[in-house]
């Protein structure tokens, strides 16, 4: 993995460097901590149940479960995409034994949200079609972007921003009164274009995509009749 190459290669002090001052000062968003998730208690008869509590404009719902899918979230570069079983709360307590399904994904800066990439098959489909078509595409009731106080970007290691590099020495210039300026960078080293730091990669977007249809993966099926029936939509 890339964090491994920085961590074993002699060759790189300048990776490890960065990455070390980063680990270090790095806010709790930009080390992976998502402040828009409350995690919650709950009892489940006798037994306490840890699940998580999050919104959707506005609408709070609460995980039921494990997830149904998590694998993506613990690597290193990816969507981080979390899928879990979900009830709406209100007041504080579940609103009813209805159960959605609710996916936690960052896409891509230029990314069409999922929403947008069906509305926009839909759109392009008789309505005959698009009847039928329906018929094979989850049904999205809600969509949202997660605003984040604390975005950030991944900087390119070895920028010669002063604000991302800490290899770069720096000097103190002379004031009008002949005086040295401390903790500042001398300004004729300094170029104006160097002072925004440019992303190495796209910046990403949270959203979270609320589903009425509670599916089950395919590789559960235990029936293959139900098997080749979900196999005949795939094509159809």
């Amino acid at each position: 993995c890339p964090l491994g190459r920085i961590l074993t290669s002699s060759q790189r002090p300048r990776a490890l460097i960065s990455f070390l001052l980063f680990s270090v000062t790095a806010s709790q968003e930009k080390l992976g901590v998502d402040e828009t998730v409350v995690r919650k208690v709950v009892k489940n008869g006798n037994a306490d149940e840890l699940s998580f509590q999050m919104s959707i404009n506005n609408r709070e719902f609460r995980t039921v479960g494990p997830p149904i899918s998590e694998i993506a979230a613990y690597k290193m570069v990816g969507r981080a995409t979390r899928v879990w079983k979900v009830k709406e709360v209100t007041s504080g307590s579940e609103s009813g034994d209805r159960v959605y399904v609710l996916k936690d994904v960052w896409l891509d800066e230029n990314t069409p949200s999922e929403k947008t990439i069906q509305d926009q098959i839909l759109q392009r489909l008789s309505e005959t079609d698009r009847t039928e078509a329906r018929r094979h595409f989850l049904t999205i009731l809600d969509e949202q972007r997660i605003p984040h106080a604390d975005t950030g970007h991944l900087v390119r290691v070895g920028n010669s921003s002063p604000l991302t590099d800490p290899f770069r020495p720096y000097r103190s210039p002379k004031t009008s009164s002949g005086q040295f300026q401390r903790g500042t960078r001398d300004a004729a080293t300094t170029p104006t274009s160097s002072l925004t730091a440019q992303p190495a990669y796209p910046q990403r977007r949270h959203f979270r995509v609320l589903f009425e249809e509670v599916c089950h993966s395919v590789y559960e099926l235990a029936d293959f009749r139900c098997l080749f029936q979900c196999l005949i939509g795939v094509v159809k």
